[in-house]
């Protein structure tokens, strides 16, 4: 995966699989370098909406889904955790 966001840094989908298979320490981290890298990317808003609901910020995870949708409308994987936190 590292080789790949050497290859591919703005990859979106790289990112999220990144932040969602970090050490639970390190995901707020690897979370703030994806949205630096691709702020308006769905796939890493998801998974940082997703950081939001382990913690229990619930509120935050909603706003964060709901930026998700509205950035890629076709996307199905924002779709299915917006419904699932629902």
């Amino acid at each position: 995966l590292a080789k790949a966001l050497q290859d591919c840094p703005d990859a979106g989908i790289l990112w999220a699989d990144d932040i969602a298979h970090a050490p639970r320490p390190n995901r707020k981290a690897r979370s703030l370098e994806a949205l630096k890298r691709c702020a308006d990317d769905a796939h890493v808003v998801v998974a940082v909406a997703d950081l939001f609901v382990v913690e229990g910020k619930h509120a935050k995870a909603r706003k964060w889904l709901d930026r998700a949708v509205a950035l890629d409308p076709d996307l199905g994987d924002a779709w299915a955790h917006f419904y699932a936190f629902a």
